[in-house]
């Protein structure tokens, strides 16, 4: 798991009042970057982010999100950034309450961007998916049994892969990671926010 240096989980809060719903953020660690993860939000469109200014000033990073996963890029080590994630539900973006707001600094020495992939259950199989990550040469795939990891593929070429011989209405959970030879620490971080989960069927 990674170990972050400094960090401050604030819940987002679904501000059309469901319930008071959080989006549960959570942040991956970098050595110039942060993966932003939260609860996808029922009703919600797209999501943004935004970064905060230590004055207040807000200025949008992304908009149009229609993932809940997001790479931070060009952060610089050691300098506390303040980030505000907030969904659109088609006519309205969700409060901008300080409590929206999530803190991170970031540090340590991953510096390979991970995959995002996407799983399609398929008969006795499911398929993996994602986008290239820039400068890697290969990409890996994990079973993920609680704290175990089985490789089931490391020299992966291509942006898919079907696991196969697998049982029907069995759930199996998976990493993907991302290999760059040209850094320091070359494969992209393992970390549970970065796990995916699917159930193959007949």
């Amino acid at each position: 798991m990674i170990i972050m240096k400094t960090h401050e989980y604030i819940p987002i809060w679904d501000a059309a009042g469901r319930g008071n719903r959080t989006l549960s953020p959570r942040v991956v660690q970098g050595s110039t970057f942060c993966t932003l993860i939260w609860d996808p939000v029922d009703g919600a469109s797209t999501y943004r982010i935004l970064s905060i200014s230590e004055t207040g000033e807000m200025s949008t990073i992304v908009d149009g999100i229609t993932d809940n996963r997001y790479n931070i890029t060009g952060l610089m080590t050691d300098q506390t950034y303040t980030f505000l994630i907030q969904y659109y539900d088609g006519s309205s973006y969700s409060s901008a309450d300080p409590i929206n707001y999530i803190r991170y600094t970031p540090g340590g020495r991953n510096d390979v961007l991970p995959p995002f992939p996407v799983a399609t259950p398929g008969n006795a199989s499911i398929t993996l998916s994602w986008d290239a990550i820039e400068g890697a040469t290969k990409y890996g795939i994990s079973l993920v049994e609680g704290e175990d990891f089985t490789e089931v593929n490391y020299n992966i070429r291509d942006t898919s892969y079907t696991v196969t011989d697998l049982i029907n209405g069995q759930s199996y959970t998976f990493l993907v990671q991302a290999y760059d030879p040209n850094m320091s620490h070359k494969w992209s971080s393992i970390d549970s926010a970065l796990f995916i989960t699917a159930t193959p069927h007949a």
